[in-house]
Parts: structure tokens; sequence; C-alpha cells
């Protein structure tokens, strides 16, 4: 259809991306092999066959920044701001909220890059481009493991006191029966 250049492809790959950083904090990177290679053929795919239609490197430059922003646009504002995707595949509310937070701040990252000519120059080629918005995807999914491994710690154990150490110990009813007699005792 007719619109602006990038804009399909972006928000084509809004909804992939979060599920890989979904599976990431699930802990099955192994499912993230068939959405990586999705992304990566229709980006190359799409750009390829912009070249064949005679664009010029620094074009698809653009179409591939265009890409990031309208990718991040549709994380930040759909995902995040208005909240009408609750269907990546997590497993808890707290992976729910986590996820939530992920895309919008991958949303505002990818973002930067399409928009913001001071954080990366225009004149930067199309494979520069790609790296950068493939190393923002990696971060957020390094931070997506991370909290998985932050939260698959072991408890401490519980510190013994001189009675457990004793191998003496006293229960809750044991000390208010204690706690009663003291008082009975003291009334009568």
């Amino acid at each position: 259809m007719a619109g602006p250049i990038g804009r399909d492809i972006g928000l084509a790959l809004s909804f992939p991306i979060g599920c890989v950083i979904a599976h990431a904090l699930n802990g099955h990177p192994e499912m993230n092999e068939s959405i990586e290679v999705y992304i990566n053929a229709l980006i190359g795919t799409y750009c390829s066959k912009m070249t064949e239609a005679g664009k010029t490197e620094q074009e698809v430059a653009h179409i591939v920044r265009n890409i990031a922003g309208w990718c991040g646009w549709f994380q930040y504002l759909a995902f995040h701001i208005l909240n009408v995707q609750d269907l990546f595949p997590v497993e808890s509310q707290k992976s729910k909220d986590y996820i939530h937070d992920a895309v919008g701040v991958l949303g505002l990252k990818l973002m930067r890059l399409s928009y913001d000519t001071d954080y990366v120059a225009a004149s930067t080629p199309s494979g520069e481009v790609q790296k950068i918005f493939d190393e923002l995807k990696e971060e957020e999914l390094e931070r997506a493991h991370q909290v998985l491994v932050a939260g698959k710690k072991r408890m401490q154990p519980r510190k013994s006191t001189i009675l457990r150490a004793a191998n003496r110990r006293l229960s809750d009813t044991e000390m208010l029966y204690l706690d009663a007699e003291s008082v009975r005792r003291f009334l009568f």
C-alpha cells in the first residue's frame, strides 16, 4: 500500500521483537531462532527489493532508519502507552509488566536511531544502521536474560539461632503457653 517508506516493515517487526524479548525472559532462547530468521529475512528482502527498484545506498539507509523508527513508534505507543498488546508469550504478571516496559524502552531507542542524526549520522550506511538496530535489540535481550537469572537465584539459607544450633527448638505454641502460665501464676 502507498504510505511512508519502511512503515509496513517496521510495524510488522514490532510484535516479533517483543516476542523475542519475552522468550529470553522465559528462558527459552531457542524459540528465538526462527523469529530472528524472520526479522533478518524481512529487512534483507525489503532492502534488496528497494535496491533492485533503483534506490541508492543512501536511500536504503534512510529506509532502514524508517523501519527502525516505525517499529519503535508502534512499540512505544501501542504496546507501552496504550497497552493494546497483552499477548506476549510470558508466564506471569511480573513478566508482562517487564515486557511492557522493555518494549517501551526499546521503542524509544529505535526512534532515536531513526530520527536523531546527532546519535547516528544521516550519512551512516544501511549495514551500519541495521547493525545498531540489532545491537539495541540484543541489549534488551540481555537485560531480559539478566532478569531471568536474577529471579532464579537461590534463596539464602536462614540463619540458625542458638537454640536451633543446640538442637533445642521451641514452637510458637510452646512460647504462648509459657507466657500464659507466667500470667496465670502472677494473677493467682
